[in-house]
């Protein structure tokens, strides 16, 4: 049976002003680095891991385990970080799945998410709804969910108990969607969401090489909670806001102050180019200013981190707080955390968690982070 939600077409209406930093001030804390053996899980500091926050508890990280195939428990306490082995992921069986890009509880079950469809394991086994069995997903052979939020390879699209959110990429014309899944009704709606498809095209660097084609990652971010869909991009500071109710859109472009705000537009390569070119070509845009996905603090804040140019600063980090209604409200460097050539971060209690990755130095068996700390100022 195809389930089908028919489209509705929506009525936005566009801030596009600029907004600068706001009189709020908050201060910043930053914790030397620690580390704790996640070895001892049997995993690597120096891999990204898929995981999810613990709606039951806010200090814990659900982690799948890909050694192991095992979904663990990391608790980041205000002293010490504890790990508790989980249970197994079958492969085979009434909950079994073979691959999958992310997963989350919402405490009723568990919900996988493919490039494929959307696994929900109940009590009976997992039911698995395709893209394919959903009549306006067009070329569904070449549609994708792709991970929205690559960076840190978390799943950010959990609107409410009921309702999640996530992106998919048609792969013949090169367009992205936002698609909503009722987890209740099992319904798949295609939501009209104004992505900046114009850009999204001009920031896709890619080239071919013996028949193959190379190319950068561009997924745009998505974070939804249950009043908003939140849209932003790895090459530019735009962020996009839709109520979920009325469908009404906001856009803000907050000025920076340390770094740019957009890449500059990846240079168009002639068919006969060669790979040292097109090599050069993507690193040069992946080398350039990058803004990373928007992440909430403690429900009280909005937040992101930004390299700047990696080559006039030698990859220095910068910090982008947010009020409920994305007034812009800091803006603050990193200081001490610098030169690192990979940064991954997000939220576990009352912390900022961030990632620091060299695989050419790290001790795989330790998981190396900064604890952050924002605290509004009297």
């Amino acid at each position: 049976m195809k389930y089908l939600k028919t489209v509705i077409y929506l009525l936005f209406l566009i801030s596009c002003s600029d907004t600068n930093v706001s009189e709020q001030e908050i201060s910043v804390t930053v914790s030397d680095l620690q580390s704790f053996e996640i070895g001892q899980l049997g995993m690597s500091g120096t891999i990204p891991f898929i995981f999810m926050p613990d709606h039951e508890n806010k200090n814990n990280l659900l982690v799948y385990n890909q050694y192991f195939r095992r979904i663990d428990s990391l608790f980041f306490l205000s002293d010490t970080v504890l790990a508790r082995k989980g249970n197994e992921v079958p492969a085979e069986g009434p909950h079994g799945i073979q691959n999958f890009k992310s997963f989350f509880s919402n405490l009723d079950y568990l919900v996988y998410l493919s490039g494929y469809g959307v696994g929900i394991d109940g009590e009976e086994g997992l039911e698995f709804f395709g893209l394919g069995s959903f009549d306006f997903i067009e070329n569904d052979n070449m549609t994708h969910i792709v991970r929205d939020n690559g960076f840190n390879q978390t799943y950010t699209g959990l609107g409410s108990k009921k309702d999640i959110y996530f992106l998919t990429k048609n792969f013949v014309n090169s367009q992205y969607a936002i698609n909503h899944f009722d987890l209740t009704t099992k319904e798949l709606e295609l939501i009209d969401f104004p992505l900046k498809d114009e850009l999204l095209q001009i920031h896709d660097p890619a080239f071919t090489y013996n028949n193959a084609e190379v190319r950068a990652f561009n997924f745009p971010f998505l974070l939804a909670n249950e009043e908003e869909i939140i849209v932003s991009y790895p090459f530019m500071s735009t962020i996009q806001v839709m109520n979920i109710q009325s469908r009404i859109s906001r856009e803000f472009s907050p000025l920076p102050i340390g770094f740019s705000s957009i890449k500059e537009e990846p240079i168009v390569l002639s068919n006969n180019a060669s790979y040292d070119q097109g090599n050069e070509m993507i690193t040069k845009w992946t080398e350039d200013v990058h803004f990373g996905p928007i992440l909430t603090y403690r429900d009280q804040y909005f937040y992101r981190i930004v390299r700047e140019h990696a080559e006039r600063t030698n990859k220095n980090y910068y910090i982008e707080v947010f009020d409920l209604d994305f007034n812009k409200i800091l803006e603050k460097e990193l200081v001490g955390i610098r030169d690192v050539p990979i940064l991954k971060y997000f939220s576990t209690g009352d912390d900022i968690i961030l990632h620091p990755i060299n695989y050419f130095e790290d001790d795989e068996d330790f998981y190396n982070f900064y604890r952050v700390n924002l605290l509004a100022k009297d």
